[in-house]
């Protein structure tokens, strides 16, 4: 985000429009990570983080499993944790191998990675989007809820490492092609949040019809 200077107040921020001209309201980080951002991006920059005081509600028409209970304080589209499975990236190269078999040319251009998709935690379990149906998942002594798909866009055709945009829009094209929902669109990974179902009465509102877990 870009911001003006004149709107910016010591280290609190009200009133200031980042380039989509949302208004923004938070604080400035500190001068470490401002100065590593101004020598990453060639130019003065800062941070800003969302107040204290911010909540608000997740698109539950994006996140099916999102209640008006669950908030997002910070400055995110979506949710909190997005979740990845190392299997699934794997599998969606192979697709894209296939797809292209025979055309070395287009394939010496094709990275599929942990980049591309920039999760938060990332898993590794032998089948490949078996990550769609974990209703549930510990880290720890975390518990994390699905709240629902990762929407997919154009964003993953970029390759952060050249740089660049693919020139045949890949892997978003593929994952378009074989990764489509009726409802969501284009998917790949999943959004959770962590989570305590404080009581049983909860439990069954946020899980109708599942036996409730002893043990949580």
């Amino acid at each position: 985000m870009n911001y003006k200077k004149e709107n910016v107040k010591e280290d609190y921020y009200e009133g200031c429009y980042n380039d989509m001209k949302q208004q923004i309201t938070g604080y400035k980080e500190s001068k470490e990570i401002n100065d590593w951002f101004s020598a990453v991006l060639g130019e003065e920059c800062f941070v800003i983080r969302a107040p204290p005081h911010r909540r608000m509600a997740l698109d539950e028409s994006k996140l099916p499993f999102a209640n008006n209970r669950t908030k997002r304080s910070a400055f995110i589209s979506d949710a909190p944790i997005h979740l990845c499975n190392m299997s699934s990236i794997k599998d969606m190269e192979k697709l894209i191998k296939k797809k292209y078999k025979g055309k070395q040319d287009v394939l010496a251009t094709k990275e599929v990675n942990i980049d591309t998709f920039r999760p938060t935690f990332l898993i590794d379990y032998a089948e490949p989007y078996c990550e769609d149906e974990f209703f549930e998942l510990r880290i720890q002594n975390v518990l994390f809820r699905l709240l629902g798909p990762c929407q997919r866009c154009k964003t993953t055709s970029l390759n952060w490492g050249k740089n660049c945009r693919d020139n045949l829009m890949e892997p978003f094209m593929t994952i378009c092609e074989k990764r489509k929902h009726p409802k969501y669109g284009p998917i790949f990974g999943t959004y959770l949040k962590p989570d305590v179902i404080p009581t049983k009465k909860d439990f069954e509102e946020l899980l109708e019809g599942f036996p409730a877990v002893k043990d949580r």
